[in-house]
């Protein structure tokens, strides 16, 4: 391709000259001519974080492509890169999107108090669910303290259904059901 410094080739052809060789002095030349294509993909995020930490992560993904990359296995080194680079900047979009939220929640249920420098993220979540508790869900008290917590867990706190399966011991599949029945006890008090 000729958009690239480097081609898909010129690179495995680096990776076989240096295979035998005890330094990594050229992965360096390698992460430093591609350096381009994890800003490429770090900028399609703009708006959600910090453009300069989201360069990180993607210039993180590009040094686990980079070192993980296996040549024999005749896949292309910049559809691996892509791969790792997206990987680390949507787990940091995700990470990031669900303490600030659950951050401002908090926020806007207390007041003005600054909670920037006090809370970590497993305090917001306690938090959180306290909060929710007591606006919503423990004055109406049609649902067991179980279907409380995977509800607050997953809509509230941002929980993947696996996650809360592994905290109940429960399947991931009545997880699911036990939440849209959960949810459909609360929309028949709401209609």
């Amino acid at each position: 391709m000729s958009y690239y410094d480097l081609s898909n080739l010129d690179i495995k052809m680096t990776y076989i000259v240096n295979e035998e060789k005890n330094t990594k002095d050229w992965m360096h030349d390698i992460f430093v001519q591609t350096k381009f294509f994890a800003e490429s993909r770090a900028k399609k995020y703009k708006n959600i974080s910090s453009q300069e930490d989201l360069f990180q992560e993607a210039y993180i993904g590009l040094w686990e492509a980079i070192l993980t990359y296996d040549y024999q296995k005749n896949f292309d080194f910049f559809r691996w890169a892509q791969w790792n680079i997206s990987k680390k900047l949507r787990d940091y979009n995700s990470n990031s999107k669900r303490f600030s939220i659950a951050k401002s929640g908090i926020k806007k249920e207390l007041g003005s108090c600054d909670f920037g420098n006090v809370l970590n993220e497993k305090e917001v979540e306690l938090e959180m669910k306290i909060i929710f508790k007591k606006m919503f869900i423990d004055e109406n008290n049609i649902l067991s303290n179980r279907e409380k917590d995977i509800v607050i867990d997953n809509l509230v706190i941002g929980k993947r259904l696996n996650e809360i399966a592994t905290k109940f011991n429960l399947s991931t599949e009545r997880i699911r059901q036990i939440r849209n029945c959960s949810l459909n006890k609360l929309r028949t008090i709401l209609s």
